[in-house]
């Protein structure tokens, strides 16, 4: 489900980290202008065309802003309203694939569906975007990236009670054992 705020403003300059390292959105209250050359290309179709919004406009934000983030410009290159409107209607929305080589399937897969033109189509359940974003979530192994290798295994485990060293000496045992050629990559789940 989502909450009843809406920002109207998520952009690159408003998402900031605090001293510890926590990821800030800033610009709450500010009101968005079609006038404002930094937010306009942020902006869903349907709020440039003064349409009803929802909570959607900022999923859409959310994926020009990490659209952005990954290749250093916008979707739709258009700075001035008329052009925007016309390049957002007459145009596909690029594919992030196609520009960023190696994003995580998860994460290519919300900014694709985030930037979808009609908010009825648009990703908009945010448990469904959590999912996407969480680390080692809505991706694949991907064997391509070593053609040595043919197959991958993949242990999700609940490690409390656990010694992880000794557990990941004795999976390295059973891997020489067999004489096996491998990659081995842990991945922890950050609990602080």
């Amino acid at each position: 489900k989502h909450g009843g705020l809406i920002h109207k403003n998520i952009r690159l300059s408003n998402i900031v980290l605090d001293a510890l390292g926590h990821v800030k959105v800033m610009g709450y209250g500010l009101t968005a202008s079609k006038k404002d050359a930094e937010i306009l290309p942020y902006m869903a179709p349907e709020m440039i065309e003064d349409q009803a919004v929802d909570y959607r406009v900022d999923i859409y934000a959310l994926g020009v802003t990490a659209f952005v983030m990954l290749t250093g410009k916008m979707p739709y290159a258009s700075t001035s309203l008329e052009a925007l409107i016309y390049e957002q209607k007459g145009s596909l929305t690029p594919d992030i694939n196609s520009l960023v080589r190696d994003l995580p399937e998860g994460l290519a897969e919300f900014i694709n569906r985030a930037l979808i033109k009609e908010p009825e189509e648009r990703i908009s359940n945010w448990f469904e975007i959590q999912t996407l974003l969480a680390p080692g979530k809505g991706s694949s192994l991907n064997l391509l990236a070593n053609e040595e290798m043919d197959m991958a295994l993949v242990i999700q485990l609940q490690t409390m009670d656990v010694d992880t060293a000794i557990l990941k000496q004795e999976l390295h045992k059973v891997m020489n054992l067999h004489h096996t050629q491998y990659e081995m990559e842990v991945v922890t789940r950050d609990n602080t």
